[in-house]
Order: C-alpha cells, then structure tokens, then sequence
C-alpha cells in the first residue's frame, strides 16, 4: 500500500476514516504525491487509495482500476493560486470542496 508521508493533512484524515471503522494499513512506501502513487499502481507496484476526485487521472490509464470504497467520511480540499499568474486561469483562489 502507498501513502501520503507523515504529517499530511489527507494522509491523516484517511487514517481516522479507516480507524473509526477498525481498518489499519500495512504501508510499504510512502509518496509526496497523488500523481506519484498512481504511477506506482500503474507499474504494478502495490495500491493506493486516492481521493475520488483524483480519480480522472487513473480513468485516462488502462492499467489503473479505480474501486469506490464506501463509508469514508469526505476531505476537505483547498486550491491556493495567484492572481497575476495566468498558468492556471481556470483555477478559482481559495475554492473549496469536498471530495
């Protein structure tokens, strides 16, 4: 299984979702990215469980299959961008959603 490294914000949100439901993961790597454990997936090393809005991105690979679990309780997510940069100019500063 991949996770998020210590101390990330939705690593530790999933801990507690799959504790509440007496669920413990055996981790044998950790990533910094969500990008990053799908590649992992994709090359058959291990799985992942990603937020369902990530999901796109595996939906564009046939390698990756993407398994809705139920019960989880929803992320809160932030997008943080800036003004002048026009890189993103659909991304909306401050949004927030749940996932």
């Amino acid at each position: 299984m991949h996770r998020l490294v210590e101390g990330r914000t939705l690593r530790d949100q999933l801990s507690s979702s799959l504790s509440r439901q007496g669920v413990t993961l055996e981790t044998a790597m950790t990533v910094c990215d969500w990008d990053t454990a799908i590649n992992l997936v994709e090359l058959g090393l291990g799985s992942s469980i990603v937020p369902s809005w990530y999901t796109h991105a595996s939906a564009l690979r046939a390698a990756v299959v993407a398994i809705p679990i139920a019960g989880l309780a929803p992320i809160r997510i932030a997008c943080g961008g800036r003004r002048d940069s026009d890189r993103w100019p659909g991304a909306d500063p401050g949004r927030l959603g749940d996932a």
